[in-house]
């Protein structure tokens, strides 16, 4: 009889140790299904390229965001915007992906920026009501550069390699000491022009700066001539 009581014993502990993990495997299963129902009924933004609230290099071209569903192109157009209007200069809406293209002469060192998202749909027509996306721009040495950052300025620049003038391979130019710095841009038609911008918070620019950057310019063989100067 002992014998028999202690396979019982066993048995039931045996039972109980069973119908525990199916319990917890069935607990698991719907944890798991009630997040993929979550995820799948409402719009988000799974990363961004660079991170949100970075320090960023001034000459990044462009900020790259994954949603987790198909957008709408037309609720992006209308929904997002800048606190800083200028610094955008294109939105480029492939499925899931956005691409924001930076107008990056208007981007100042050391200046704060704010992207907003309001409203944007997915094609399934499920709405991410707001995200705010910000950053920091700084003047950043390119071997200083994180390899991604790096990388996206080559890319950048390898896709631009057909227009480019000798003058691309001198500017930017930043001069912290007289708080400017030299910029280029391209004008109407194959016209060029030199931005001469003071640099975030501080004094406009001044006659001296001016004859500084064109001294720089000069000392690398530029001839400025060919350019049109613009003071910012």
């Amino acid at each position: 009889m002992q014998g028999q009581d202690s396979t019982s014993s066993a048995g039931n502990r045996n039972k109980s140790l069973l119908s525990l993990l199916v319990s917890l495997l069935v607990a698991g299963l719907l944890v798991v299904a009630g997040i993929f129902i979550y995820n799948n009924t409402r719009l988000y933004i799974k990363s961004t390229l660079p991170k949100n609230n970075s320090v960023i290099p001034t000459s990044t071209p462009y900020i790259d965001f994954v949603f987790n569903k198909e957008l709408d192109e037309d609720s992006i157009k209308s929904g997002v915007s800048s606190t800083n209007s200028n610094i955008l200069q294109r939105l480029a809406v492939s499925g899931s992906n956005l691409r924001i293209y930076l107008a990056t002469l208007n981007v100042q060192f050391g200046a704060s920026y704010t992207i907003l998202f309001e409203n944007i749909r997915s094609t399934d027509d499920k709405t991410l009501e707001e995200f705010t996306y910000e950053f920091i721009s700084e003047y950043i040495p390119f071997e200083d550069q994180s390899k991604q950052s790096q990388q996206t300025a080559i890319d950048d620049v390898d896709r631009n390699l057909g227009s480019l003038d000798v003058v691309y391979e001198v500017l930017p130019y930043i001069n912290r000491a007289s708080n400017y710095y030299v910029d280029v841009e391209e004008g109407d038609g194959d016209s060029i022009r030199i931005i001469i911008k003071p640099l975030a918070g501080t004094l406009p620019v001044s006659k001296t700066n001016v004859d500084e950057a064109k001294d720089y310019l000069f000392k690398r063989g530029i001839d400025i001539s060919a350019y049109t100067i613009v003071v910012d």
